[in-house]
């Protein structure tokens, strides 16, 4: 699990035997970038996953373009998001969802808004971009994008 972006960006990768998703969660206009650096110093022209969970319609555009030269065998856009039918995205169409699940044989993923809830084995995890936004829950690690967490926020 790899966390790329800065202060307000935050693109969140996925990468188990071989599989790769990508989940956007914050739409900021740079992330295409660093999905697409991370991706070509890894030798990666195909992914599994791109879910772009804000910003939709805009990103969409920026991604297709960034990404010019890779393939995703799945992607899902916001359901606010305006494109026409037979609409592209890294070669998959996009369906629409402001909820989103991945399963693997290995690991879960449960996306909505800017919250990522990832299981793996008997490990869970949690990325949120602010700790208000964080679910119920029993987390062995929680990742916080929030540049000042008050940390008696957070869970115990």
């Amino acid at each position: 699990m790899t966390v790329l972006g800065k202060t307000g960006e935050a693109v969140v990768v996925l990468c188990y035997q071989g599989k790769i998703d990508v989940i956007d969660l914050t739409g900021n206009y740079k992330n295409p970038e660093y999905i697409k650096y991370f991706l070509t110093d890894n030798g990666v022209r195909e992914i599994s996953t791109l879910c772009l969970t804000k910003r939709s319609t805009q990103l969409r555009v920026c991604y297709e373009e960034t990404l010019a030269h890779i393939t995703a065998t799945e992607a899902v856009v916001s359901t606010d998001c305006h494109m026409l039918e037979g609409t592209t995205l890294c070669s998959a169409i996009p369906q629409k969802s402001d909820e989103f699940y991945l399963n693997d044989a290995t690991y879960s993923a449960a996306v909505q808004d800017e919250t990522v809830q990832l299981t793996y084995g008997n490990l869970h995890f949690c990325i949120v971009t602010k700790m208000s936004d964080l679910p119920e829950g029993e987390w062995d690690a929680i990742i916080c994008l929030e540049q000042e967490t008050d940390l008696e926020s957070v869970p115990k």
